[in-house]
C-alpha cells in the first residue's frame, strides 16, 4: 500500500518532467527541421536502422507524442475515471513506463538526426 502511494504521489512530478522533455523535444525538432534535408528517415528497425523514407516535417512527431500521452493520462484524467488506487497505480506505472521508453527511442533517433547535419 505504501509503493502504491509513493506511485500515486511521485506520478505528477514525474509527469511535469515527461512534459518539460517533450517541449525539449519540439525546440530540437525545430532546430533539426532547419538543418536536415527534405528527406529523412522515419521509421527504424530493431537495431536502428533506416528502412522507411520520409519528410522532414514527421520529426516534429517525437515532441507531440509525448505531450499528447501526457495530456490524455495525467492524474486528473485517470482519478476522474478510476477511483480506485490500485488500477490507478498499474495505469500510471505503465503510461511511466511507455514514457520513458518514448524518451529513450527519441534520444536515439535525434542522436541518428544529429549525425546527418
Amino acid at each position: 500500500m505504501k509503493f502504491a502511494l509513493f506511485i500515486d504521489n511521485l506520478y505528477p512530478k514525474i509527469m511535469f518532467v515527461f512534459s518539460i522533455l517533450s517541449v525539449i523535444f519540439f525546440a530540437i525538432s525545430i532546430y533539426l527541421y532547419t538543418k536536415l534535408p527534405a528527406i529523412i528517415p522515419i521509421h527504424f528497425d530493431i537495431n536502428f536502422k533506416a528502412d522507411n523514407w520520409g519528410g522532414k516535417a514527421n520529426i516534429f512527431i517525437l515532441g507531440v507524442i509525448p505531450a499528447l500521452l501526457c495530456t490524455i493520462f495525467s492524474k486528473k484524467l485517470i482519478f476522474a475515471k478510476e477511483p480506485l488506487l490500485s488500477i490507478r497505480v498499474l495505469i500510471e506505472v505503465f503510461v511511466m513506463f511507455v514514457l520513458l521508453l518514448l524518451t529513450i527511442a527519441s534520444l536515439i533517433v535525434f542522436g541518428i538526426y544529429f549525425k546527418m547535419i
